[in-house]
């Protein structure tokens, strides 16, 4: 292979290697919502273009990383609502989020600054919190912390029902967020001796299931035929008799990580080649 980058590169002077990322470390990237916190991270920046990039992100990296560990939930207590049976319903959860009401660390002269040392003294700081007040006191809390989702008790609300809700709505915000880049798709390939009606059962496959089909045959044929990067390296190797696979394997990683086939999902054919093909 290094003899055919050799000279593929002598001979035309683009450079086609390009480095992917293998699979596990895409969904390790995806488990850990990496492209979310990059992405976040790109939207401030856009807005504010601070002059001095490595400060601005040390500041708000930590804020941004923190959306994705830690949902917030706010509930909002109208003042003609007992908050008591509310927040004694809430106290009794599986989940153990630590429960804090607002109207009375606020009116006590906490401040919101004194409500996070306490949280942090109790190791507390980075669990799922639900926050209980009124509109005034979810504008002081917005300030110091981020909401995922928002509640509002009416008097005809049951609160066994709005529990489970929102314990459920945290459990889901935390495994899928809510602007995912990488969605749970079909990833399926397809191996059989050849002739055997791999093709027919692929098409049919990718039909059924909306998905994309991505032939080894036809992305070479593609590649070949546009006379790219990629294409002209096959083309050496082809002069060469260079064994290509891990160019072969370059291509087939390309095309998968196209946004079609991260959305979607996909099947794969006539990849790995086996000693019938």
């Amino acid at each position: 292979m290094d003899v055919l980058v050799d000279k593929f590169l002598a001979d035309t002077g683009y450079a086609y290697r390009t480095e992917f990322f293998p699979i596990e470390l895409m969904l390790y990237f995806e488990k850990h919502h990496i492209f979310e916190i990059l992405f976040d991270l790109m939207v401030i920046l856009s807005k504010d273009r601070p002059l001095s990039i490595e400060d601005y992100i040390a500041k708000n990296i930590f804020a941004i990383a923190k959306r994705y560990s830690q949902i917030n939930t706010f509930i909002n207590i109208p003042d003609e609502i007992d908050s008591e049976k509310i927040i004694s319903t809430f106290q009794c959860n599986e989940q153990r989020c630590p429960i804090i009401r607002l109207q009375e660390s606020l009116n006590a002269k906490f401040g919101m600054q004194t409500v996070i040392k306490r949280l942090k003294r109790c190791d507390l700081l980075d669990k799922n919190i639900i926050m209980f007040g009124d509109k005034s006191y979810f504008s002081q809390a917005k300030e110091y912390f981020y909401f995922h989702q928002k509640f509002s008790v009416t008097p005809t609300t049951s609160l066994q029902k709005l529990q489970s809700h929102v314990l459920e709505r945290v459990k889901s915000l935390r495994v899928d967020p809510h602007h995912s880049v990488i969605k749970c798709s079909e990833r399926i390939v397809l191996l059989g001796r050849p002739g055997c009606g791999k093709h027919r059962i692929a098409k049919w496959l990718a039909n059924q299931l909306k998905i994309c089909l991505v032939s080894v045959t036809d992305l070479t044929a593609y590649h070949e035929r546009e006379w790219n990067s990629f294409g002209k390296a096959l083309d050496c190797g082809s002069q060469e008799n260079v064994h290509t696979s891990e160019l072969i394997t370059s291509i087939v990683q390309h095309r998968l990580m196209n946004a079609d086939c991260c959305t979607s999902g996909w099947i794969l054919l006539d990849f790995p080649n086996t000693s019938e093909d």
